[in-house]
């Protein structure tokens, strides 16, 4: 991921969220006898004392996020060892849960994170969380979060599912690796214009040369104009198109960034034709993160494949939100803006839903809007960003 994508990542976190051991501490804990009421007295009835090494810079970055740029930190833990306690207990020093808040013994680590976000954050969302972890216990809650990081010496699994991993191992600067992220890409005063994400889909096999020029040309506007474009990683068609494209943009000088979400494990980045790819284990696990993350979706010239995202889409915009809003779930409602090109379907809701079945309903034609050129598709970007976005 070239420095932009880095920056542009980094820019959405509104709040950071971190496990413990193996992310604040190298994982490792010094075990000895002497202090009756620790933990291992407490689960093996032997008289002893636990020590883990914290890091103290990671400290510094979390005081940089929650003192100086006003970012929230939290640590969710499913330990219950003193020492996490103690740690958090320094680091939180008298400032309020909103700011700064840690939870041992946790069970269910996404339940924790969005109780916590509709009690102290309703205004933030999932997408604008980053989580930082390190082993199997954190990969669900790594799933639900826009920006999930995990360390150099993370297991597979979840180098597999985050869009960062540290340069540093986990207790030795992890922490403060994300946190100089995430105050670079303030000072460069990125939060001051959104960085939309830009899902361009269309059918990963042979389309028409028309199509496949439009998509060129929308996909290089798009990416001078700062986003960042999303494709479903394919290695022909208007997914590869759409990642030349960007890669053309950004030789012009342009500063974007592209990424390929595949389930095939040996895609590569030139077959892509993007600047980075992320893998994932199925087909319909990859269908619900690209949709989740993109803030608008431009649908081509496509089969089933790309029917199956629209009303993924659709779904959540018609149907999902609105509930989500009526139970005071705001952080999980997300909007996005649809929009259909010629190439898939027309304007015309009887020759849509002939198209798409009766599925399709009128409800579904309201939700979306249909252009035919880069110059609509701007305008219709421009209008969604000023009538639904809030400045970070």
């Amino acid at each position: 991921m070239n420095e932009h994508g880095l920056l542009d990542l980094f820019s959405r976190v509104k709040l950071l969220a971190l496990d413990c051991d193996g992310v604040l501490t190298d994982a490792s804990v010094l075990a000895g006898t002497g202090t009756r009421g620790s933990n291992l007295y407490a689960t093996a009835g032997l008289t002893g004392i636990e020590l883990a090494r914290f890091n103290h810079k990671d400290g510094q970055g979390i005081d940089t996020l929650t003192k100086i740029l006003g970012i929230p930190v939290i640590i969710i833990s499913n330990q219950t060892s003193q020492y996490v306690e103690m740690r958090g207990n320094k680091i939180k020093a008298g400032r309020s849960d909103k700011i700064f808040a840690y939870f041992l013994n946790v069970k269910d680590k996404v339940k924790c994170l969005i109780d916590y976000l509709n009690a102290n954050h309703p205004e933030i969302g999932l997408d604008e969380v980053c989580f930082v972890g390190d082993d199997l216990g954190d990969l669900n809650i790594m799933k639900v979060v826009g920006i999930p990081v995990t360390v150099q010496d993370g297991s597979d699994e979840n180098k597999k599912l985050a869009l960062y991993t540290t340069e540093k191992s986990g207790g030795n600067g992890a922490v403060r690796e994300v946190c100089n992220l995430i105050r670079k890409a303030r000072d460069r005063g990125i939060p001051a214009k959104r960085i939309l994400r830009i899902f361009i889909t269309g059918t990963g096999k042979k389309a028409s040369e028309e199509t496949l020029a439009t998509v060129r040309q929308i996909s290089n506007q798009l990416a001078l104009e700062g986003f960042t474009i999303l494709t479903n990683g394919g290695s022909v068609g208007i997914p590869k198109t759409a990642g030349k494209a960007v890669h053309e943009a950004i030789a012009q000088g342009a500063v974007s960034n592209s990424v390929a979400y595949t389930f095939m494990p040996n895609l590569s980045l030139e077959a892509a034709g993007t600047e980075s790819i992320r893998y994932f284990g199925s087909y319909e696990e990859r269908n619900g993160a690209v949709c989740d993350d993109a803030d608008v979706a431009l649908f081509f010239e496509g089969g089933l494949g790309t029917q199956a995202k629209l009303f993924q889409l659709l779904h959540r915009q018609v149907h999902i939100n609105p509930n989500l809003r009526r139970a005071d779930l705001y952080p999980l409602a997300k909007e996005k803006l649809i929009l259909i090109h010629a190439s898939f379907a027309p304007n015309d809701f009887a020759e849509c839903q002939r198209r798409l079945g009766s599925g399709f309903t009128r409800e579904h034609f309201d939700a979306v809007c249909f252009v035919n050129d880069g110059q609509e598709v701007m305008k219709k970007i421009t209008d969604w960003k000023q009538r639904v976005l809030v400045s970070p």
